[in-house]
């Protein structure tokens, strides 16, 4: 039995200034990380989901990746791009509607 109904990852990674790839962290990655767990508190969700910053996802030239892991499947799903704005919105989506967040359902955030 999983602990968690919600387990998410937020990309913290950092390479040098200049790379190719980019890095989460020059691209909002504390503060997505930060929106994230204040989200969980607030709802009392503490204990059913969890975020926790990652190293590298391997997407950073894609924005800020979250992974989230649901379920007792542990099904994955991965979120690129996420900025600060939209971190409580993916998280309601994901978790309180229980459907994957899509940008373009938001109008295009």
């Amino acid at each position: 039995m999983a602990r968690y109904r919600h387990l998410f990852f937020v990309c913290n990674n950092q390479r040098e200034v200049g790379s190719k790839k980019g890095c989460c962290a020059t691209k909002g990655s504390v503060e997505v990380l930060d929106r994230m767990k204040h989200w969980v508190h607030q709802e009392g969700l503490r204990g059913r989901v969890r975020v926790v910053e990652s190293g590298c996802l391997n997407y950073c030239a894609k924005g800020v990746t979250v992974l989230a892991l649901s379920g007792e499947a542990r099904e994955e799903v991965w979120y690129t791009g996420v900025s600060p704005e939209i971190s409580e919105t993916l998280l309601i989506s994901h978790v309180t509607e229980e459907k994957i967040y899509s940008p373009e359902e938001e109008g295009g955030k």
